[in-house]
């Protein structure tokens, strides 16, 4: 080997190592800002769900208290506490109404913060007779105002919400009704089933105090300094009893990526100063509470995806240097040939003429075909939107009542508002405002569904729970079944199913299935007494049939044959252009699966969805909805 050769192969290696450098730099950094900001995006998403569920839990309780404070058995056992009949009467009558109402405690209290009457008078840590006036939730009901507050019991050493409202006589208020309730549920709501979560939560009061958290050694741990302030408010509320507070290490970390525009930050998290974790942050507000709710989530995801890229990166790159390499070592030995083999493939190339012409008509005709299929699938794509869509439109008139009844309750409440600031009662105002909040959000729920169902997504085929798709097409479709006044009925086995589909496809196709058995009821005949619905789900071997039968009219035997071809219908033209049933027949085989149609034996109409069962390690045992009687009131 010449010198000159050898200096050329050095400097091609010192070319390569460099790429190699380069190309590993840049992908790294692209694959983390990628991996952060799905990371981020999920994030997000988790944040408004746990949020949500908070929010839920808090609204279903926050009237009870105000309907008891005006039962006059709670007011007469405030005014003849020492009659031993009347208490007795009051604390089975909170019992029944703790059992009903699925609360932790309700509880009923003189002027004086005593404890009268409770629902466990019977145990042996009975609140009766223990005074708790020094919980805010007491001192805001005797100056008036309903009360909400957060706190451990310092008789049952269990963490709890409160909530109060006073209870009056002639405009004099004579004591305080609360009612408790556990948010320990919460927590095991948030858990992984499988064991490992894929996110954390923590919630902090005002004082930075951890007191609800999916990691129990987070638990009643500050993550900021209590000033002295702060630790006497603590010391007599008693909001964590005899419970000793330890500090938390959280810190805020540095951004690596500077692309989280999202309020996303990086904290370091953990009880061991030398054992801390890196999360991504995502945190939101619950004024209505004074909590703040943090959702972390760990980066193992982000480096297991930065790893991935970078070993692909850099085996395409050893296969692209390889391949190189490959191709100038053959045009070395080529090259002494090449003489020979031009005047061979000047032979080759006159007698094969008609070859290469065909072999390029060939190349555009494929490359022709390539493109139909492409312009196809984008068509076929946009169809199946646009079927989306006109089910959406199927069911505006639902969708209007559901939004139009909280409009109406929206307009009286701001009037009412109106005239009691006019006459100076704040406190009413405010409780009308509290209620125009909770429509809106009721209002923004509905909404929310409509968009998540209507956004235009790439299919992607996975494990997907079949109830919980289920649930999702029932929520769009129950206002409408409701305003026909049709019985819901499902019936599961007891065990959890999986199915390999796209979650968003699959609600498609059972909210259109749905929507055309509420349209066959609704068009029977009027002594048709028998408006049901039925949905079954039946795991088999390898698949799972989901059954949707309706007590209509059913479906001709000519229509049979047709039932699945495009812009065949048997309903009007403002019903639909038949192309419902087509586009679900074709979504439910792109899944490997298939739709079919037949007429029960009873009378209406049965539509099969089979799929293919997919196997899932460890399921959760997750509540099983009755078998028999889930249904919608008319």
């Amino acid at each position: 080997m010449s010198v000159t050769r050898y200096r050329h192969n050095i400097i091609l290696m010192l070319i390569v190592m460099g790429l190699a450098v380069v190309i590993s730099i840049l992908a790294r950094d692209w694959a983390h800002r990628s991996a952060v900001a799905d990371l981020d995006r999920d994030a997000g998403y988790e944040l408004r769900r746990a949020v949500a569920g908070l929010q839920a839990i808090l609204a279903e309780y926050d009237s009870l208290p105000h309907i008891l404070a005006i039962d006059p058995r709670l007011q007469q056992a405030l005014q003849d506490p020492t009659n031993p009949q009347i208490i007795d009467e009051t604390n089975r009558y909170l019992e029944s109404i703790n059992q009903i109402g699925k609360s932790s405690d309700v509880y009923l209290m003189n002027s004086e913060g005593t404890t009268i009457a409770a629902n466990n008078w019977r145990s042996v840590k009975s609140f009766v007779g223990n005074n708790f006036r020094y919980r805010p939730y007491f001192r805001d009901a005797m100056e008036g105002r309903p009360g909400r507050y957060f706190a451990l019991g310092t008789t049952s050493d269990i963490r709890g919400f409160y909530f109060s409202f006073p209870v009056s006589d002639d405009d004099v208020i004579v004591g305080v009704v609360v009612v408790k309730i556990s948010l320990s549920d919460v927590e095991q709501q948030w858990a992984s089933p499988w064991g490992q979560n894929t996110f954390e939560v923590m919630v902090t009061d005002q004082f930075g105090v951890v007191f609800i958290s999916t990691r129990a050694e987070w638990r009643f741990r500050y993550t900021r300094p209590i000033s002295q302030n702060e630790q006497i408010i603590l010391n007599v509320e008693r909001r964590y009893s005899d419970t000793a507070l330890q500090p938390i290490q959280y810190e805020e970390a540095e951004n690596p990526t500077k692309l989280l525009a999202t309020g996303a930050k990086f904290v370091t998290v953990g009880t061991d100063p030398n054992a801390t974790k890196v999360y991504l942050e995502r945190e939101a507000d619950m004024p209505e509470a004074g909590w703040q709710v943090k959702l972390l989530m760990p980066l193992d995801r982000v480096k297991q995806e930065v790893s991935n890229v970078l070993l692909m990166s850099l085996s395409m790159f050893l296969v692209i240097v390889l391949l190189a390499m490959l191709l100038m070592e053959r045009y070395r030995r080529e090259r002494a040939m090449r003489h020979a083999q031009e005047q061979l493939e000047a032979r080759v190339e006159h007698r094969t003429k008609d070859l290469s012409e065909a072999n390029i008509r060939l190349q555009n005709e494929v490359a022709e075909r390539k493109r139909t299929e492409s312009a196809l699938k984008q068509t076929q794509e946009e169809l199946v939107q646009a079927a989306k869509l006109a089910l959406l439109g199927q069911l505006s008139a639902s969708i209007n009542h559901e939004l139009n009844q909280p409009l109406t309750a929206l307009r009286s409440y701001a009037q009412n508002a109106q005239a009691f600031i006019d006459r100076q009662l704040h406190d009413k105002a405010q409780m009308n405002l509290q209620e125009i909040v909770q429509l809106i959000d009721h209002m923004a729920s509905i909404i929310g569904q409509l968009k998540v169902f209507s956004r235009k997504e790439a299919e992607s085929v996975g494990a997907i729970h079949v109830g919980a798709c289920i649930s999702a097409a029932l929520k769009i479709t129950e206002s409408e079944i409701r305003r026909h006044q049709i019985d819901l009925v499902m019936n599961t086995e007891d065990q959890d199913v999986f199915v390999l589909a796209d979650m968003v496809r699959l609600e498609q196709v059972l909210i259109n299935l749905i929507t055309n058995g509420v349209q066959a009821i609704a068009e029977a005949s009027a002594d048709n007494s028998e408006r049901r619905l039925n949905v079954d789900v039946t795991e088999h071997r390898d698949h799972v049939r989901i059954q949707v039968q309706d007590s209509g009219p059913g479906i001709s035997e000519e229509a049979l044959s047709h039932l699945f071809e495009p812009f065949f219908t048997t309903k009007t033209q403002s019903q639909g252009l038949g192309l419902g049933l087509s586009i679900s027949h074709r979504i439910a085989e792109s899944m490997g699966g298939s739709l079919t149609a037949r007429n029960a034996v009873g009378g209406g109409a049965v539509f099969i969805i089979s799929l293919r069962k997919a196997e899932v390690q460890n399921e959760p045992e997750m509540p099983a909805e009755s078998a028999s009687g889930l249904s919608i009131d008319k």
